[in-house]
């Protein structure tokens, strides 16, 4: 599955070198050792790093600071992971913008189907609420599949795709 998450922020806000939205969770982040990247991937798959090192990444299933409030099951290291096309595409409007002062940073890339599980389960927890003042105050856990804040499987269907919602 995939999901990436993409914001453009200003080339002097890429100087700093922080991952995170803020100096403690830039701190913590730093101190974060990264484990060693597993190589090969299947066929097609890439670091996506390796193909644009001015990315800067902020992974944050494989911490705590996350609607969670865990490292979600499937989140091995802090990398982000996409199809080699995938990851030439984003490389390409790296570029692009770079040429206008902006660079990009990337939440989120390929989500392993082991973390789609985790948070199936995590969402039939009705009393796992812990983070949800800074993640998602004003909504109801048991909507967040509902309104689409989170899609159990993407099934291709007739060249279209849709979200499939666990019952």
């Amino acid at each position: 599955m995939f999901a990436v998450i993409l914001l453009l922020i200003a080339a002097g806000a890429l100087s700093g070198g922080t991952h995170g939205p803020s100096a403690a969770h830039a701190a913590s982040a730093s101190s974060i050792v990264k484990p060693a990247k597993q190589y090969p991937f299947p066929k097609g798959f890439v670091y996506v790093d390796e193909v644009i090192p001015a990315a800067r990444f902020d992974i944050r299933y494989y911490g705590e600071d996350n609607f969670v409030g865990r490292r979600i099951a499937g989140y091995k290291a802090p990398y982000a992971i996409l199809t080699r096309q995938a990851a030439d595409a984003l490389k390409k409007v790296s570029d692009e913008v770079a040429s206008k002062g902006y660079g990009i940073k990337i939440y989120d890339a390929y989500r392993p189907q082991k973390a789609v599980n985790d948070f199936i389960a995590w969402s039939k927890e009705s009393s796992d609420i812990k983070m949800k003042q800074r993640y998602y105050p004003r909504l109801d856990k048991k909507n967040l599949f509902r309104l689409g804040f989170i899609a159990g499987k993407v099934r291709a269907q007739q060249g279209k795709y849709r979200r499939y919602h666990p019952r």
